[in-house]
């Protein structure tokens, strides 16, 4: 994970990550290793903790980077009616989701 590789196209830096950020897991998550810092951002929508959307600011103005987590609520209501529209498969499971975070593989 703190390495360079082909998959992320750093193959030709002499410097390896201190820092890894992903997403796509719609959870916020901070876990500090020996080689680094491993972090998701959470999720602009369906999340899996709270009901509200999330993104990561990092501030790297000082000798040490600092992480901070920020939510930001949307209008879920909008995003069932729109789901409905479309007509998304499974809405009431979608509608626990995004309503009561209770997501349906957990």
């Amino acid at each position: 994970m703190f390495e360079n590789s082909e998959i992320t196209n750093s193959l030709h830096y002499n410097k390896l990550p201190d820092i890894v950020f992903y997403g796509d897991i719609h959870t916020t998550f901070l876990q500090t290793y020996k080689k680094g810092i491993l972090c998701n951002v959470g999720s602009v929508g369906n999340s899996l903790d709270l009901t509200s959307a999330s993104y990561a600011i990092l501030d790297g103005t000082h000798s040490n980077n600092a992480i901070q987590f920020i939510r930001v609520d949307y209008d879920r209501q909008v995003e069932l009616m729109i789901a409905e529209e479309l007509g998304l498969p499974q809405l009431d499971k979608y509608y626990d989701e995004i309503m009561l975070a209770n997501y349906r593989n957990a």
